[in-house]
């Protein structure tokens, strides 16, 4: 699957055991990192779990997107 520099992204594992592997554009830079909450009611995603979602520390402490636009810290667009 590709997904464009900029995009955000997340997964679910629903099983016991997951790998997670990513190909980077570019040399891997922590601080261009945006956590989003996974579980922010304004980004609705439907997870379908069958229990309480087990989270990474940085996830559980990320802020909402609505944090982050008011921090001007999301890329932004430019129309083709």
């Amino acid at each position: 699957m590709h997904i464009a520099s900029g995009v955000a992204h997340g997964f679910c594992v629903t099983s016991e055991f997951a790998t997670i592997a990513y190909l980077l554009s570019s040399p891997y830079e922590p601080t261009y990192e945006l956590e989003i909450d996974p579980m922010d009611h304004d980004v609705s995603i439907g997870w379908h779990l069958n229990g309480p979602a087990i989270l990474s520390d940085k996830d559980a402490a990320a802020p909402s997107l609505e944090q982050r636009r008011r921090s001007n810290e999301l890329p932004t667009f430019q129309p083709l």
